[in-house]
């Protein structure tokens, strides 16, 4: 695989590939990614490929604006830590930004049926960010019962 990985000049292309992530969770995901071995996941992902040029070529560029890292604000949840109002603002641009991609996927599925199912299998919380919006903005956290209910 080693050998595979030097004649295919991965890395530089990993690299390349880097350069054109607008997210550090982007970045993080091509510093992972790894050629596929298995037929079918090759077949996939060029199945996705085309669909992302086809939508690139149609001028349709997804509204990826506030999707950030938010794994340690959520690890911070987790052991009842208390959010600052930036860290809460940071969850709610991420959500926002998850709802809007959703709703652009939805619009454009049937140009992008495979990419656009795996985000329209996510589900949108904008009764959160309502309230999250709401306590930033007044500077109150009284969350509402069924905020205790919500996991991840």
């Amino acid at each position: 695989m080693n050998k595979a990985i030097q004649t295919l000049e991965f890395n530089k292309i990993k690299e390349r590939l880097s350069e054109f992530c607008q997210s550090s969770l982007g970045k993080q995901l091509v510093d992972n990614l790894y050629p596929a071995v298995n037929i079918k996941a090759v077949e996939t992902r060029l199945k996705e490929t085309k669909e992302a040029v086809r939508l690139l070529k149609a001028g349709m560029i997804p509204p990826l604006g506030g999707l950030s890292n938010i794994s340690m604000l959520l690890e911070k949840t987790e052991k009842g830590m208390i959010l600052e109002a930036s860290e809460l603002t940071a969850i709610n641009d991420f959500l926002r930004a998850c709802r809007n991609l959703e709703q652009f996927m939805n619009k454009h599925k049937e140009l992008i049926p495979l990419i656009s199912e795996y985000i329209l299998s996510m589900k949108s919380y904008k009764d959160i960010e309502e309230e999250i919006s709401y306590s930033v903005r007044c500077r109150c956290w009284k969350p509402k019962k069924w905020l205790n209910n919500i996991r991840y």
